[in-house]
C-alpha cells in the first residue's frame, strides 16, 4: 500500500544545494497523493524521516533459504501476470513487485500500469517522481530517456533525447521505494 512520509523538520544543506542547482526557482515536495511525491532532485532520503529501500533492499536477518525461495516463488508468479495483463515482457530493472524506477507521461500512469503498489496489504511503498520538460534542455547533451528505466508512456518517443522529440512536451521519472 502506498503511505504518506514524515519530513524532516530542517531542510538539509546537500538538498538545499541539489535543488538551487537544478531549478532557478524551487518547487519544493509537491505531495500529489497518498504515498506520490513530485521532488525537484533524486534525493529523498534526505528529505523524509523514514528509511528509504530499494525494492530490491531485504533484511536477511532470518533465514536465508527460505527467503530466497519465497522471493523466487513471487517473481515468478508477478512476472506471468504482469505479461498476462500487459502482452509484454516483464521490465529488465525489477523486483518481484515490479520496476524501480521509469519514465512515464504523467505520474499516476504508473499506478495504472502497476496498481498492486497501491493494493498491497503487505508492504509499505511510496513513488517518487521528478518532471523533465523539453524546454529547459540544452540543445546537446540533454536529457535521455534510457538513463533512467523502461519509457512506460503512450507518446513514443523518436529520439535519444528529450531535445530532439518535439512531440513530447513534458516527461516524469519515477523512482519507487519500500518503508521498512
Amino acid at each position: 500500500m502506498l503511505i504518506d512520509l514524515t519530513l524532516r523538520a530542517k531542510p538539509d544543506p546537500i538538498t538545499t544545494i541539489l535543488t538551487l542547482t537544478n531549478r532557478n526557482t524551487p518547487r519544493g515536495i509537491v505531495h500529489l497523493d497518498t504515498g506520490l511525491y513530485l521532488l525537484d532532485h533524486w534525493n529523498p532520503e534526505y528529505l523524509f524521516k523514514e528509511k528509504l529501500l530499494h525494492l530490491d533492499e531485504y533484511d536477511f536477518s532470518g533465514d536465508l533459504k527460505s527467503f530466497i525461495k519465497s522471493y523466487q516463488i513471487k517473481l515468478k508468479e508477478m512476472r506471468r501476470l504482469y505479461s498476462q495483463r500487459y502482452k509484454r515482457n516483464w521490465p529488465k530493472e525489477t523486483s518481484p513487485y515490479g520496476p524501480t524506477n521509469g519514465v512515464v507521461d504523467y505520474p499516476l500512469q504508473v499506478l495504472e500500469i502497476f496498481p498492486h503498489f497501491k493494493d498491497d496489504e503487505n508492504d509499505k511503498y511510496v513513488i517518487f517522481f521528478v518532471e523533465i520538460k523539453r524546454e529547459d534542455q540544452p540543445s546537446i547533451d540533454g536529457w535521455r530517456y534510457h538513463k533512467w528505466g523502461e519509457y512506460y508512456g503512450k507518446q513514443r518517443p523518436l529520439n535519444e533525447y528529450l531535445y530532439d522529440d518535439k512531440h513530447i512536451d513534458v516527461v516524469y521519472t519515477f523512482k519507487i521505494r519500500r518503508i521498512e
